[in-house]
């Protein structure tokens, strides 16, 4: 651990990686580590703190799965929450009494039924399903409602590969899906397949939903970046229309770094009696070179810091104060403000 004085008033403690710290934590000055005032007229000080938790934030979760079943299939739902915790799932079924006293016995991610989902106990029936997720810290996802319609009839279902896609904007897109003909002994008849747009920004090209097979190709530098797209896959029997079931698969596009650059490269060396300019306005968000973006222009802050010993420590002006810089993308300082030193001054 280390303790490095911010300003006369703030005490930075920075704890080693093995530090034990949960929310609830007590730390405390020792008494006998004499810890004054700067003036050293105070007693010294035992102050303590309680460490509380992080703030609670609302986990985003999809579910992934068929949307039907017949009566020789099996079901498997996955929950995807993407969460460095460990989490604990609540499956429920909204409209169905005793299917819903075996999914309060589920706390995994997977809800997997054997083949003609016995648990399901009705046909012909769209049992609505929620899942929701919670961690050890008290954070929660909402809760998502999937409908799974059990039929009586055997119908294909559909699967992707991958079952789902996380990727960036600048990178071809390509969704395959295909149909899992039913368990039960049924005549493989010719299949017709159909995509529609399910969620997600408006942006989504319309012309690559008319593909009659279960593969659509998407463009680079075409989605939103930060943003969620959901999309349908539809397959029926071509001799009966009225025999369809549905997949979902979820695409996101992630947003990639932000790319930060100084314009006076890497090291600069100068007198006392110099200008200090530095500028960082070449940096560009990757994401908003090829789209035109709502986004709000980049926000600089900038940070300096030097060594003082074994100790990396923040720069201070000639008055001893912390040095306050800009929050723009460039500006000039008077070196005469920094006081000479041995070690180099790293500005970020």
């Amino acid at each position: 651990a280390q303790c490095v004085w911010q300003t006369d008033k703030k005490l930075n403690i920075i704890t080693g990686y093995q530090a034990s710290i949960v929310p609830g934590s007590v730390i405390a000055v020792l008494f006998k580590a004499d810890l004054r005032s700067l003036n050293g007229v105070s007693p010294p000080s035992n102050s303590s703190v309680v460490l509380s938790g992080p703030k609670k934030t609302l986990l985003a979760i999809s579910v992934q799965g068929a949307t039907t079943v017949d009566q020789c299939s099996g079901l498997e739902l996955r929950a995807i929450v993407l969460s460095p915790r460990p989490l604990v799932f609540t499956w429920r079924c909204l409209n169905d009494a005793e299917f819903d006293s075996f999914l309060v016995t589920v706390s995994g991610s997977a809800l997997i039924l054997a083949a003609g989902a016995p648990e399901m106990g009705v046909v012909d029936k769209t049992f609505e399903i929620a899942v929701s997720a919670t961690d050890f810290m008290g954070s929660t996802s909402s809760k998502i409602v999937l409908k799974v319609h059990k039929q009586s009839w055997p119908t294909p279902q559909i699967q992707f590969s991958p079952p789902s896609l996380s990727t960036t904007r600048e990178k071809p897109i390509l969704v395959r899906g295909q149909a899992i003909f039913s368990s039960c002994p049924v005549d493989q008849d010719d299949l017709e397949f159909s995509w529609r747009f399910i969620s997600g920004p408006v942006d989504f090209p319309v012309s690559a939903l008319s593909s009659k097979i279960p593969q659509i190709y998407i463009p680079p530098n075409t989605l939103s970046a930060g943003s969620t797209y959901i999309l349908g896959l539809q397959v029926s029997m071509r001799s009966d229309l009225s025999q369809m079931s549905e997949g979902t698969f979820f695409l996101h596009i992630g947003r990639r770094k932000l790319v930060a650059t100084m314009d006076c490269g890497s090291s600069i060396r100068i007198s006392t009696n110099s200008v200090l300019a530095l500028s960082a306005l070449g940096s560009v968000d990757p994401d908003q070179l090829t789209m035109i973006s709502d986004d709000p222009p980049l926000a600089y802050t900038w940070t300096c810091l030097t060594s003082e010993g074994v100790l990396t420590v923040p720069c201070r002006d000639q008055t001893g104060s912390p040095l306050s810089l800009p929050r723009e993308g460039s500006f000039s300082l008077d070196s005469s403000t920094l006081l000479p030193a041995d070690a180099p001054y790293i500005f970020q």
